[in-house]
C-alpha cells in the first residue's frame, strides 16, 4: 500500500523546482506545476508573450491566456489551478504531515508505529480546537439564520397579501376575457350572416338556371320523339310548343350580375387584443435590508501592545479561502485574516513607515501605498511582499480603474498614473476652489469612475479619467462630520463611513439612509469593503466587523388591473 511519502514523490511534486506544489495549476496539456514556478518559466520566453500563450515546459504545448491584456505577471493566475491536488496536499498536510518553513509539509512518522513521536497531529489533539472553529462557525451562522428567519417571515406575509390581491384580479380578468369572447362570438355571427346574404342572390340564379335547363332538356327529347314518330298532329303541336318558347329564350340571355371574388379585410387591432394592463405598486425598495446583521466580528490585536488604528480593508478569496486583508498604520504594517485547520490565522507584513490604502490587484495579491513607494505583497493567505515601486510623492489612498492606470490620492491632490507608475493627470482644484486636503480613501464605482473620501475637507468627490468633477458635500442636519471608508455596491449604491455610522448613498450622491449606527455597535468606522458576496467589512478601532445584507423587503400594496378593450 502506498504511503503519503510515495504519494507526495510520484504525484505531488513540480517538475520544475521538484518540491512539493505552491498553488498548483494545470495547463491545458495536462501537466501541473507550481503557480509562482510556471510564471519565472513564462517569464525567460520571450516568444510566450508574443503569442500570447504559456508554453508547457515539459511538452511544450502551448495554453491560450484567457485575458492576455492583463500584466504577464498575472497570465498564470488566469490557468485553471487545480483543486483536486490542492486539496490531497492539504489533507496529507492535515492528516499525517508537519508544514516546514517554507510552506510546504513534511512527511511525518506513521501513527501506528510511534504513537508517542512528539510532533505527531492526531484528530483527537485537534478536538479543543475543532470545537473552538465549529462553536465561532456556529454564531456566524446563527446570525445569519436570525437575518433570514425575519426576512422569511416578512416575506410570507407579504406574498398571502399577494396572493389573495391576485386571485381577485385573476377572477377580473376571467370575466373580462368571457365577456370579450360572447362580443366576438357575436360579431363573428353578424359577419358570417352578411356573407350568407350576399351569396343568396348568386344561389337563387343557380337555382333558376338549374330548373330552366332540365325543362329545356324534356322539350328536346319530346322533340326528338316527335321527329321520329312523324304524326303530323304531334309535329303541329311540337311546332305550337316552340313558338311560345321563344319568351324563355329571351329571359335566358339576362345572365345579371356574376361573383368574381370574395375577400375578407382583417381588423389588424383585433389580432392585439388588449384585455388591460395590470399595474404593480411597490413599498420599500432599498437595496439594503433596514436592520442589518452583524455576523463575525475580527479581533486584529496580535499582540497586547498593538493600538488600534486600522485604515483600509480589502477582502479576497485565496482559492477559495476567505482571507481579509487590512492596513494597521500604528504598527506600520499589513496584516492579513484567515482559518486554517479549524484555526483563526493571521499574517503581519511589517513596513518602515505606516501603510496607507489598499487596493486588490487580484485574489491573491494586494498593492498598498507606503510613505514614498508603492508595495506589492502576494497573498498566500500569508504577507509576502513582492516588490515596492518609488513614487514622486507619497500617497495615502489608492484605486485602480482599469489594467493601465491607477489612482492615488495624497495631502492636497489626486493623481492618475500610467502603468510605468508616472504621472498623467494631477486633480486640485475646481473652478478655482480647493478639491482635496487629505483624500485617505477612495474606490472605483461601477461605471469606472472614482470615489474619493476627504475627511478634512467633510466631503466626497467623483473624479472620472477624462477630468470631470462633481462632489457630495450635504448641508444641516446631513453634512457629513468625519468622512472615511468608501465603497460600492453590486446595484450601484454607495456606502462611506461617517463617524459612527455607515451612510448609503445613491450612484448619484444623493442620501439615502444610514444604515450602520452605534446601535450596531459602531463607535468609529474607517475602512469599508464589499466583498463578492455582498457582505460589508468595517474597519472600527481594532475590530474588523462583518454585516450581512440581503435585497430590501418589497411590499406590495395594490395590484390594479385596467380593463382596455
Amino acid at each position: 500500500m502506498a504511503t503519503p511519502q510515495d504519494l507526495t514523490d510520484k504525484f505531488l511534486k513540480c517538475a520544475i523546482c521538484f518540491n512539493v506544489y505552491i498553488h498548483p495549476c494545470t495547463l491545458n496539456c495536462g501537466h501541473t506545476f507550481c503557480q509562482g514556478c510556471l510564471l519565472k518559466f513564462v517569464e525567460t520566453k520571450s516568444g510566450a508573450v508574443q503569442s500570447k500563450s504559456i508554453p508547457c515546459p515539459c511538452c511544450r504545448q502551448d495554453t491560450k491566456v484567457p485575458d492576455p491584456s492583463r500584466p504577464v505577471g498575472e497570465w498564470v493566475t488566469q490557468v485553471k489551478p487545480s483543486i483536486i491536488i490542492q486539496g490531497l496536499i492539504e489533507s496529507l498536510s492535515s492528516e499525517g504531515n508537519h508544514a516546514s518553513d517554507d510552506g510546504r509539509f513534511e512527511s511525518l512518522c506513521c501513527v501506528l508505529y510511534h504513537r508517542t513521536c512528539s510532533s505527531l497531529v492526531t484528530i483527537e489533539s485537534m478536538k479543543s480546537q475543532m470545537e473552538i472553529f465549529i462553536s465561532r462557525k456556529v454564531a456566524q451562522t446563527s446570525a445569519k439564520v436570525d437575518l433570514f428567519t425575519k426576512k422569511v417571515s416578512v416575506l410570507e406575509v407579504d406574498m398571502a397579501k399577494a396572493n389573495s390581491i391576485a386571485d381577485s384580479v385573476k377572477e377580473r380578468i376571467i370575466s373580462v376575457t368571457e365577456a370579450a369572447i360572447r362580443e366576438i362570438e357575436e360579431k363573428k355571427k353578424k359577419k358570417i350572416s352578411v356573407l350568407e346574404e350576399l351569396l343568396a342572390p348568386t344561389q337563387a340564379h343557380l337555382k333558376t338556371s338549374e330548373i330552366e335547363l332540365q325543362r329545356h332538356q324534356q322539350h328536346r327529347e319530346f322533340m326528338n320523339r316527335t321527329l321520329h314518330a312523324g304524326n303530323h298532329m304531334e309535329l303541329y303541336i311540337a311546332c305550337m310548343s316552340t313558338e311560345t318558347d321563344k319568351l324563355s329564350n329571351l329571359r335566358d340571355k339576362e345572365d345579371g350580375e356574376r361573383i368574381e371574388s370574395i375577400d375578407f379585410t382583417e381588423n389588424t387591432d383585433i389580432m392585439d387584443i388588449q384585455l388591460g394592463e395590470i399595474s404593480v405598486k411597490y413599498n420599500g425598495g432599498s437595496n439594503l435590508i433596514s436592520v442589518p446583521q452583524m455576523y463575525k466580528t475580527i479581533d486584529s490585536r496580535t499582540d497586547e501592545s498593538d493600538m488600534k488604528d486600522l485604515l483600509d480593508i480589502t477582502v479576497l478569496s485565496v482559492n477559495g479561502r476567505e482571507t481579509v486583508v487590512v492596513s494597521d498604520t500604528n504598527n506600520t504594517c499589513l496584516k492579513s485574516f484567515f482559518d486554517r485547520n479549524y484555526q483563526s490565522c493571521s499574517s503581519k507584513l511589517p513596513f518602515e513607515n505606516a501603510p496607507g490604502g489598499i487596493a486588490k490587484l487580484s485574489e491573491n495579491q494586494v498593492m498598498c501605498t507606503v510613505t514614498g513607494q508603492l508595495a506589492v505583497v502576494n497573498v498566500t493567505p500569508d504577507l509576502v511582499l513582492s516588490s515596492t515601486i518609488a513614487t514622486s510623492r507619497s500617497y495615502t489612498s489608492l484605486a485602480i480603474p482599469n489594467p493601465y492606470s491607477l489612482v492615488a490620492g495624497g495631502a492636497g491632490s489626486v493623481d492618475i498614473l500610467n502603468t510605468m507608475y508616472q504621472v498623467v493627470t494631477t486633480f486640485t482644484t475646481h473652478n478655482d476652489d480647493t478639491l482635496f486636503m487629505w483624500p485617505d480613501h477612495m474606490c472605483v464605482c461601477n461605471y469606472g469612475n472614482i470615489l474619493v473620501s476627504d475627511w478634512c475637507k467633510k466631503s466626497v468627490t467623483c473624479l472620472t479619467l477624462a477630468g470631470k468633477v462633481s462632489f457630495y458635500k450635504p448641508p444641516g442636519d446631513r453634512a457629513l462630520s468625519h468622512p472615511r471608508g468608501i465603497a460600492t455596491t453590486y446595484t450601484g449604491d454607495i456606502l462611506l463611513a461617517d463617524g459612527n455610522k455607515v451612510l448609503q448613498l445613491t450612484e448619484s450622491g444623493e442620501f439615502v439612509r444610514d444604515v450602520l449606527t452605534s446601535r450596531d455597535g459602531i463607535t468609529l468606522a474607517q475602512g469599508l469593503c464589499v466583498d463578492r458576496k455582498g457582505s460589508l467589512f468595517v474597519c472600527d478601532g481594532s475590530n474588523i466587523k462583518a454585516f450581512i445584507f440581503a435585497l430590501g423587503y418589497i411590499w406590495i400594496t395594490c395590484i390594479c388591473f385596467v380593463v382596455n378593450l
